[in-house]
């Protein structure tokens, strides 16, 4: 039996995309029982006493409900199982599963991959933590580049429910500043994930220039956006 399993979030707005996306994952072997397919019902009390504020309209939290919700999901599986998260509009291809089981074998010391995005995580980092980072972070921030947060591979266990606990923690930070100052240049959970890894040396970016050179990396294996414009 497979040991990856899928974690699905949608707002009501993105319910077609998330039915799409489950049935992608069911063409590419996963089974059904191995995809979580959730929503904002999966957010307990809680997040809400966390973020009382949260709704679709901010993305709930600014993104605060990723952590949240793979921590949920995390919890429900076995040490060394495998979990995969992609975001509502990104669409999965056949091999992503075999590649997701692989990297974690290649990787056994490593507990969350991402895919990378092309560009440095100072260019699109919020008010706050460009007056909230030290100057060690700040350096690296400018030519490191900043994670695809809506394309994530996790080993389960102990530790990594720790990282999300901790990225949980600091998405909810952010958000509350974000709340009362808006910034739009900010990637919310994409620059809270990249400090994480600065935090901890289990926290992988995969690199965009292998990718894009030699077509290695998860960005082989996802359409992103795929499901943006379905009807």
């Amino acid at each position: 039996m497979s040991n990856i399993y899928v974690c699905l979030f949608a707002s009501p707005g993105f319910k077609r995309q998330q039915d799409l996306q489950r049935r992608a994952f069911l063409e590419v072997g996963v089974p059904d029982h191995q995809i979580h397919v959730g929503g904002p019902e999966d957010l307990g009390d809680d997040f809400f006493q966390d973020l009382p504020y949260a709704a679709e309209s901010n993305r709930f939290g600014h993104f605060s409900f990723k952590p949240y919700v793979l921590l949920k999901t995390l919890k429900n599986l076995q040490d060394e199982e495998v979990l995969l998260y992609l975001d509502a509009n990104d669409r999965p291809k056949s091999g992503i599963c075999a590649y997701a089981q692989n990297l974690m074998v290649r990787e056994p010391t490593v507990n969350i991959i991402a895919a990378s995005t092309n560009y440095p995580n100072a260019r699109h980092t919020s008010w706050y933590h460009r007056q909230r980072s030290p100057a060690p972070l700040a350096w690296l921030s400018s030519f490191q580049y900043q994670p695809e947060a809506g394309g994530l591979v996790i080993r389960a266990g102990t530790e990594s429910q720790g990282l999300m606990k901790v990225w949980y923690a600091m998405t909810v930070l952010h958000s509350h500043a974000l709340l009362k100052r808006e910034d739009s240049e900010s990637r919310h959970d994409q620059e809270t994930l990249f400090q994480l890894a600065q935090l901890n040396n289990s926290v992988k970016f995969e690199s965009w220039w292998r990718h894009r050179l030699f077509g290695h990396g998860l960005r082989k294996y996802v359409d992103w956006e795929y499901f943006r414009n379905v009807d």
